[in-house]
């Protein structure tokens, strides 16, 4: 994850049996009001992280009102992360001062169960927890049929197509 100015990030990359997937944890301090330069910023994590072939969930105190319905911010980071094919999880309260401040982003893609928030007496934050299925399911098999290109006679395809209507043009109707 590369460096940021509006935010700061962590990423790891978790294991459980043959279940793989990365986690994205962001900060981005309350006491400082958004700039663009935060959605710039976003926008790179996602593009860093969009094209992973396993899930990916992106957590942490954003200091953005997701609860409100009219807020500008909430409204294009759920728009931006949208465009990267991830939806925002829905959750309670996440703060004691109320509001629901901080997020889970997962794309369409994860089976993710419902987040829940809990008080665990470390932060005036809530704990987010979800389940995620962990089950690895391999692709029905399909029948492939293939040439034996290596068996491939280039001279003798290259003087059949050369005589073929398709290099013709003159006979095409």
């Amino acid at each position: 994850i590369q460096t940021f100015i509006t935010l700061e990030a962590t990423a790891a990359r978790i294991g459980c049996g043959s279940f793989h997937a990365i986690v994205v944890v962001i900060y981005r301090p309350g006491s400082v009001a958004i700039h663009h330069t935060f959605f710039d910023e976003m926008t790179q994590l996602f593009e860093s992280i969009a094209t992973q072939c396993i899930p990916v969930f992106i957590v942490g105190d954003f200091n953005v009102h997701f609860e409100r319905t009219d807020d500008v911010n909430a409204l294009q980071l759920i728009a931006l992360a949208d465009c990267f094919g991830f939806s925002l999880q829905p959750t309670g309260s996440t703060h004691t001062a109320g509001g629901t401040i901080d997020a889970v982003f997962s794309r369409s893609d994860c089976d993710i169960s419902e987040v829940i928030t809990f008080d665990a007496d470390l932060s005036d934050h809530s704990l987010l927890e979800w389940s995620v299925n962990a089950i690895h399911r391999l692709p029905n098999p399909t029948e492939v049929r293939v040439r034996p290109w290596r068996r491939l006679d280039n001279e003798h395809f290259r003087n059949e197509l050369s005589t073929s209507k398709l290099c013709q043009p003159d006979v095409w109707p």
